[in-house]
């Protein structure tokens, strides 16, 4: 209000946010993965909680010499309220499907020689009767950083090395074509530095930690009622 208006210079614009397109780059590797009506995630590139969907509407059907890329414009679902025109976002093409496969988060893989490769958790194998006596009968005490600890308690689950072998990949999530089985469970964190059949002990829970607190307090409580 009150500014002076010039020859020239648009007063006010209209815009329909009912019909939003946004126009991506894309490198020319990608060009045989594109399709129009292909399903699109759209989000701010500052704040991926302002996001809408929409679909591929056109193709450039050239390819720009100079930077190697060709042009893709997505028509914005109508309704959305997140994001503005120009707006700068970021832009996720759905190049395949697979329903009902199996998964696996792509921060469990590990690279060997390129191949890629999981540990999954098992339990461990049972010692026979002769060996377990044995062991148990063996000195009950280790040398730990120059201290002397109690033996720890055997681990009740093992790492097995798993090979892969692999689908489709987003930014999470992996498809396991062949190495697991739904219901499996693999090690996600820590798993850099284990090896075949090495021991695994899980952290305990919430539950478990209020559960043996609670057993030491009544225990320190029964040993000051007996004194």
């Amino acid at each position: 209000v009150g500014e002076i208006a010039q020859a020239g210079t648009r007063a006010f614009q209209v815009v329909d946010l009912s019909q939003l397109r946004a126009i991506a780059s894309l490198p020319e590797r990608e060009l045989s993965s594109v399709r129009v009506g292909q399903p699109a995630e759209i989000h701010s590139a500052y704040d991926e909680d302002q996001r809408a969907t929409g679909v591929v509407e056109r193709i450039s059907p050239v390819v720009d010499p100079t930077t190697g890329t060709f042009r893709v414009t997505v028509a914005i679902d109508a309704g959305q309220a997140s994001l503005r025109p120009g707006q700068f976002s970021s832009i996720k093409l759905q190049a395949n499907r697979v329903d009902d496969t199996v998964v696996v988060q792509r921060k469990a893989l590990l690279w060997e020689g390129g191949d890629p490769i999981v540990y999954v958790l098992a339990d461990a194998p049972e010692v026979p009767d002769d060996e377990a006596k044995e062991e148990k009968e063996a000195a009950g005490k280790r040398s730990w950083g120059g201290k002397t600890t109690e033996k720890a308690e055997k681990a009740p689950f093992v790492a097995v090395r798993t090979p892969l072998k692999l689908g489709l990949m987003s930014d999470t999530l992996v498809q396991v074509v062949e190495g697991l089985t739904q219901g499996e469970r693999v090690i996600v964190v820590g798993q850099s530095g284990l090896r075949d059949s090495a021991p695994v002990r899980l952290p305990k829970t919430a539950e478990e930690l209020e559960k043996e607190a609670a057993e030491k307090t009544k225990e320190v409580e029964d040993a000051e009622t007996k004194e």
